[in-house]
């Protein structure tokens, strides 16, 4: 099966604030069932309470049977930034459906946020990639649009981004 015979019944609620001009940085979430356990609600607040703000927030609801979408509707409705890539169906393949909000988005750089995490400061990652653009972060790569490469999650020193 073609990734776009997987795709194709997804539909894409732009952020509000979506122009088609470039934001600085597009931050994704993708979920499946985690509506009901607070997490998935927990990260998005923890992305939309940075103090650095030019950034949009993409979640990827990928056909959850929870309460996913009534959270996604709800942050949509609170916050500009916010949009969602919504799968009827459960696709079930995690990097299908990053490719599919990459795709949609035009930041310089993109921040991936994984399963139960959150991120403590979006401003500290973007200082950080700005020191050492070659480099690959542990836990959300924030990476500039033209040199994606596949990231897996290291345990480090604690530093947001390691030197490749």
């Amino acid at each position: 099966m073609k990734v776009k015979d997987i795709i194709s019944n997804s539909q894409w609620f732009p952020p509000r604030n979506f122009t088609g001009d470039t934001i600085p940085i597009t931050v994704m979430i993708p979920n499946y069932n985690r509506g009901s356990s607070g997490l998935f609600e927990a990260a998005i607040l923890s992305i939309l309470s940075q103090t650095f703000k030019e950034f949009n927030l993409i979640l990827i609801e990928d056909g959850s049977d929870d309460n996913s979408m009534e959270i996604v509707r709800k942050y949509m409705a609170l916050d500009e930034r916010v949009g969602c890539i919504y799968h009827p169906l459960n696709v079930g393949i995690p990097a299908i459906s990053v490719y599919e909000a990459y795709i949609k988005t035009k930041s310089e750089y993109i921040c991936l946020a994984q399963r139960a995490k959150w991120l403590s400061s979006v401003n500290q990652y973007r200082g950080t990639f700005m020191r050492f653009p070659n480099s690959i972060q542990s836990a959300y790569p924030l990476r500039p649009r033209v040199k994606i490469t596949a990231v897996a999650p290291t345990i480090s020193s604690g530093l947001p981004f390691h030197e490749a």
